[in-house]
């Protein structure tokens, strides 16, 4: 009895979260540029600037892309501009970028598939920096500087492909 009294509780506990969650996902506000970025989220070119990804307890570092849409206006707070991890993309094998040199807008330094070598964690570095990666067929320091120096960038997501290792 006292078991059957403990699973329906957990039951209702269980049904009670699940129609939270269920009620808060379709009835959230969905703010006008949330709903303009999502109409071609992941088929449209995006712009924005090749970015080296890292945060405490990611035991190195992941190549990505911040669309620009989503990067603030520089202020005294923050004087590179606010960036959203709405804009965040991690790259992936099968995506295409284009890397474009920051001094002249329309010369583009780089194009091409992204294909990335896959390594186990604290094995490989560049410049003192572990990495996660590495594009194949593209010298370490070179990918890693446009990453770095946050080149400008369009990325066009590709679809998912198994990892080299």
């Amino acid at each position: 009895m006292i078991m059957a009294k403990a699973s329906r509780n957990f039951l209702e506990a269980f049904f009670i979260d699940i129609s939270y969650i269920i009620y808060y996902c379709t009835h959230r506000h969905i703010t006008q540029k949330e709903q303009d970025m999502s109409k071609n989220k992941e088929t449209s070119e995006l712009k924005g600037v090749c970015h080296f990804y890292a945060e405490e307890g990611s035991e190195g570092g992941l190549w990505a892309f911040q669309d620009k849409n989503f990067i603030e206006k520089p202020s005294t707070k923050f004087p590179r501009g606010e960036w959203s991890y709405d804009g965040l993309r991690i790259l992936s094998s099968g995506d295409h970028l284009t890397v474009f040199d920051p001094e002249h807008a329309n010369l583009i330094i780089w194009q091409g598939i992204v294909s990335l070598e896959i390594y186990p964690l604290f094995t490989e570095t560049v410049d003192d920096v572990w990495i996660h990666s590495e594009q194949i067929g593209t010298p370490r320091k070179v990918w890693a500087k446009w990453f770095f120096d946050q080149y400008p960038a369009i990325l066009v997501k590709g679809p998912k492909i198994k990892l080299t290792q």
